[in-house]
């Protein structure tokens, strides 16, 4: 039998024992059998291995396994990763509450505090805690290029193995499509344009095939700043495409966050078109969405001081 754990994040180790144990459990309460779970997946010999702790799955086949019994991956990696899962989650869960709320000073504490804790020294949390002291080097401190050493570091993995010990690439997690957003934000700001472009396009066009409500708040969010950084850069054309497409993917999954923020873009694009008609339209469309979310943007109604009017560039192809 093989060594029931393998390097992952940081150099931690995941306990698979432990972990397919649990991939047991769940389908056992669902009422599913091996078969089922197997189809269209992978053979069923080759499942009934690993949950019986003869072989290890890599992490894309763990995946498609929590994927089809509805269960987040990345909560059930965190349980294999944690001693005390919950006080670590709690934590994590209230440093996302201090990003939400701009309360950087507060997040800066807990980052501190959270830095004693085992849990924070290791695999994803410390990935995480990371990444949590890049935000604050960008958001707090205006500091791109420090906020870029630490969100590297925190996107630093160790190669996965599949299941006969081969190396595979490394299989990006939600947590990390949204880091990788953040590094093109640093990247952006650092005057690495293309890269930073590059980065969100790839987000966006390497999607899941079938996604929920998380994963389009990543996409929504670097279509977002895609779009962003595509009229900061006066290509307007290519901001109204990549806008347009978020709008019409949070209408489809019925998520509405940054559908205002995208609007507004999109006002601004037309503004700088000149084209006050549609300009204004997407203006009042901002202004009703910010409503909508009890959201109090700055956003303005746009004004020929605040962009320059520009001549139309090509069409993107």
């Amino acid at each position: 039998m093989r060594d029931q754990t393998f390097s992952n994040l940081n150099g931690h180790y995941i306990n698979f024992q432990q972990l397919t144990q649990k991939l047991k459990e769940i389908a056992h309460e669902k009422g599913m059998t091996q078969s089922e779970l197997a189809e269209g997946i992978t053979p069923r010999e080759h499942l009934n291995k690993i949950l019986n702790g003869k072989r290890n799955p890599s992490l894309i086949l763990l995946y498609q396994l929590c994927n089809k019994l509805n269960v987040d991956i990345r909560l059930l990696i965190e349980q294999g990763y944690y001693v005390n899962y919950e006080q670590t989650s709690n934590y994590i869960h209230r440093m996302k509450q201090c990003i939400t709320q701009g309360n950087f000073d507060r997040l800066e504490e807990l980052v501190n505090f959270c830095s004693t804790i085992d849990d924070f020294k290791n695999g994803i949390a410390k990935q995480f805690l990371t990444y949590q002291k890049g935000i604050i080097q960008l958001k707090k401190y205006h500091n791109p290029s420090q906020a870029l050493e630490y969100i590297e570091e925190s996107l630093s993995t160790a190669f996965q193995k599949g299941y006969e010990g081969s190396s595979s690439s490394h299989f990006l997690t939600l947590e990390e499509k949204n880091i990788n957003i953040d590094k093109a934000i640093c990247l952006f700001q650092l005057g690495d344009t293309e890269q930073a472009i590059n980065i969100l396009v790839s987000i966006i066009n390497n999607r899941l095939a079938i996604y929920e409500n998380t994963e389009t708040y990543h996409l929504l969010r670097a279509h977002f700043y895609l779009a962003k950084f595509y009229l900061e850069t006066q290509q307007i054309n290519f901001c109204l495409e990549v806008a347009k497409k978020g709008i019409d993917l949070a209408h489809c999954k019925f998520v509405y966050i940054y559908v205002g923020d995208l609007h507004a873009l999109t006002s601004l694009a037309f503004h700088a078109l000149q084209n006050d008609k549609e300009a204004n339209f997407h203006y009042n469309k901002a202004q009703d969405f910010y409503r909508l979310l009890g959201s109090s943007q700055p956003f303005k109604s746009p004004k020929r001081d605040f962009i320059s009017p520009i001549k139309k560039d090509p069409s993107p192809k």
